[in-house]
């Protein structure tokens, strides 16, 4: 009995022990102290894993309140008897904002991962070291418990999942006092030999189904026809055996994550192949030409798509060719080709305004759920997190008072993201705002350009009342955010974070104190959501026209409107491993005395999606794509970029420019863009704040702030209605 309790005790010494030393608890032979499960032990035998229904309920009743104290309740209340995937706590932590209570659900979730092993992409999660180490501890702590689960001769899921046996929990029950009653002498000495029985009985037939790898490398040929279902996995049937996959050779836009040579990546691989049937089903669903998708995005084996097209036949989206329309689309587009030219204008521009008011209606109508600012796609960043953080991190290491100025920080950016949301949801619900969106799009007035328009993909509407009007917009909109920040608790908790790091920042030397404009950048963010929404709306309503849409609109959108075959794909963050990511073709990113455009392995390079650059929330944007370059001065070029620390600066139109994320939000989807602000380049190049870069031994550009995501391409350009959502 001394051997096991040395181990424990040596694994306290270690900083992050009363959370990680649950290793040697599982399978211990003698009972769990009531001190020790204080210290984080948790015991996981009768545990079953989390399905994906009762996962899905969970981060629901997560959502409902965004106190931390309730998220930390909730996930105390799910976990009892639960398993949970390392996929399924990521996505958890992917509802919080604040770093303190996503390490504390690590804690809590950790110790009972099923797959350990890839805790590595919750580690990512988190910026700094210590935040890195304790789950990196975390997780280390329950692969070892899962190893000495399947070396003791047990499969480890089925050890965790199943109940403990009836047998072993005798001799537990009492290690010496059983014996003596039993026997006086002779018979004492066989008990200790009744607890190894059991495990030998009970691991035999599992040893062996363990023993044997889902997927066998065969010598025999392989004959593969692509079927959707062939690619389809379940988190629900992991112990299900699998056929072995063929051979694969991506052509050309990234490595097959199927084809991965990590032994132990199983779950990359269902991963990977249920990414490639999403990939397929969206590409069947929304009739992409396939031969186009071959050549940009090499997502499939020529093999694979040869025996796709055969099965399903996808004609090629061209507006100019009638043969590709329905009949109804083809008498829509004939009439409105008869149409005198100012007739057609009007009409265009009618269907515009109308568009554009309902897509306003249904926008503000999100933006007046609190659920809509706590998505990723929609939740407005506390300002200078990254600053904020790194003066935290900084200031920790200074003698007796760092911990306490540390704690002061980051709590102040909880707080600020708590706030954020609730200003963000009050403008949302004044009646001014509506007011003033609908007398910018009162006064706006036909463009020259206004047939072009209706025949551009997604939400054309929404990117020209940006270019045109967001000015006007933003000043009509700042009496109404200046009111309700007057009155505000976000204003009160800005000024005390702002004292809190010009207080710690001067035990700093050389570091300067914080100045920033609060009114004006909330202002510029929740502009920046709503249109957002708008431009979501609006491509619903392309894909889809309602049935109680206006006559203009119905007779230009009416029958479904099909948007043109684009030759530049979007550039946009996704999770590292992903298909769509973008796979460098140099072993090194350009200098500034040697700059040139980047490239993919397949020949594709970042180009420009557009020849001129937008004015928002304080930021000149220039969006990007995924295409052949070409020679013009305009759409299609290719940017020549050069490394400036970590920096990926390039100069285009006209102005100089960096790799960054459109709004400064970090999630998969979002638009990565060159930007600089409208203050000029010391705000644009501001350290701990501005997007740096780094290219991985896997060729792909990963962001620095957040490692879990690496440039990607966007296949879902624009959605049906019943899936529409923002970029």
């Amino acid at each position: 009995m001394a051997q096991p309790q040395r181990r424990r005790s040596s694994i306290m010494l270690s900083p992050f022990a009363d959370k990680a030393k649950n290793d040697t608890v599982a399978f211990a032979t003698k009972p769990v102290a009531a001190a020790e499960a204080k210290k984080g032990v948790e015991v996981v035998a009768g545990c079953a894993k989390c399905s994906a229904a009762d996962h899905a309920a969970f981060v629901a009743e997560l959502n409902e309140d965004e106190a931390n104290e309730h998220k930390l309740n909730v996930v105390a209340t799910w976990k009892e008897g639960r398993l949970f995937s390392v996929a399924q706590i990521k996505a958890v932590l992917e509802t919080l904002t604040s770093v303190k209570t996503r390490v504390a659900i690590v804690e809590m979730l950790g110790p009972r991962a099923t797959d350990p092993k890839h805790g590595g992409d919750i580690v990512e999660m988190f910026q700094y070291n210590k935040e890195k180490e304790t789950c990196a501890a975390i997780f280390s702590a329950r692969g070892k418990q899962t190893d000495r689960a399947a070396s003791s001769g047990m499969n480890p899921m089925a050890a965790l999942a199943a109940a403990a046996p009836a047998p072993p929990p005798a001799p537990v029950a009492a290690p010496a006092p059983p014996p003596a009653p039993v026997a006086p002498a002779p018979v004492a000495p066989p008990a200790p030999v009744a607890p190894a029985a059991p495990p030998v009985a009970a691991a035999a037939p599992v040893r062996r189904r363990s023993s044997l790898p889902r997927h066998r490398a065969t010598s025999n040929p392989v004959t593969h026809t692509v079927n959707l279902d062939d690619h389809v996995s379940s988190s629900d049937d992991e112990g299900a055996a699998a056929p072995p996959p063929p051979p694969k050779k991506a052509v050309g836009f990234s490595p097959d994550v199927a084809d991965s040579a990590d032994t132990g990546g199983r779950r990359a691989k269902s991963a990977a192949r249920h990414k490639m049937s999403v990939a397929r089903q969206h590409l069947e669903n929304n009739k992409i030409d396939l031969d186009r998708v071959t050549d940009h995005h090499g997502l499939f084996t020529l093999e694979e798509l040869q025996a796709f097209k055969a099965d399903r036949h996808f004609p090629h989206v061209d507006p100019t060719k009638l043969e590709a329309l329905t009949p109804e689309e083809q008498e829509r587009i004939a009439a409105l080709h008869a149409m005198d030219p100012e007739l057609q204008k009007q009409l265009a521009f009618k269907a515009m305004t109308d568009v554009l008011a309902t897509s306003v209606a249904s926008a503000l109508a999100a933006a007046a759920v609190l659920d809509t600012w706590t998505q990723p796609a929609y939740a407005i960043p506390v300002p200078n997190a990254g600053t904020f953080y790194w003066l935290a991190e900084t200031v920790g290491k200074v003698p007796l008072v760092g911990s306490k100025l540390a704690g002061e920080i980051t709590n102040v950016v909880d707080a600020l993201a708590v706030s954020m949301k609730d200003a963000a949801l009050t403008v949302a619900r004044d009646a001014r705002t509506k007011a003033c969106y609908d007398a910018i799009i009162a006064d706006l007035q036909p463009a020259e350009n206004m047939v072009e328009l209706c025949a551009k993909p997604g939400g054309a509407f929404a990117d020209a009342l940006v270019k045109t009007a967001d000015a006007a917009l933003a000043k009509s909109m700042e009496p109404v955010v200046k009111a309700v920040m007057e009155k505000h608790t976000l204003t009160a908790t800005w000024q005390t974070g702002i004292a809190a790091y010009n207080g710690a920042a001067s035990k700093i030397p050389g570091c300067e104190p914080m100045d920033f404009d609060l009114d004006k950048y909330v202002l510029d963010q929740i502009l920046a959501t709503i249109g957002l929404l708008v431009r979501s709306n609006e491509a619903a309503t392309r894909a889809c026209v309602p049935a109680d849409a206006s006559d203009a609109v119905k007779q230009v959108f009416g029958g479904g409107m099909r948007d043109p075959d684009e030759l530049i794909m979007a550039l946009v963050l996704v999770p590292k491993g992903d298909p769509r990511q973008f796979v460098v073709e140099a072993p090194k990113l350009p200098t500034k005395d040697a700059r040139g455009p980047i490239k993919t392995t397949g020949g594709l390079a970042i180009v420009l999606k557009d020849g001129e650059t937008t004015c928002a929330g304080g930021m000149n944007y220039a969006f990007l794509g995924v295409g052949q370059p070409t020679d013009d001065d305009a759409v299609g070029v290719a940017p020549q970029f050069y490394l400036d620390g970590k920096f990926l600066v390039a100069e285009a139109c006209g102005k100089t420019l960096l790799l960054d994320f459109c709004y400064g939000r970090y999630h998969e989807g979002n638009r990565v863009v060159l930007a600089n602000s409208t203050k000029g380049d010391k705000e644009t190049f501001a350290k701990h704040r501005s997007t740096e870069w780094v290219l991985t031994k896997e060729q792909t550009l990963q962001t620095c702030r957040n490692s879990s995501y690496v440039l990607g391409i966007r296949l879902d350009e624009n959605k049906p209605k019943e899936t529409a959502a923002a970029e």
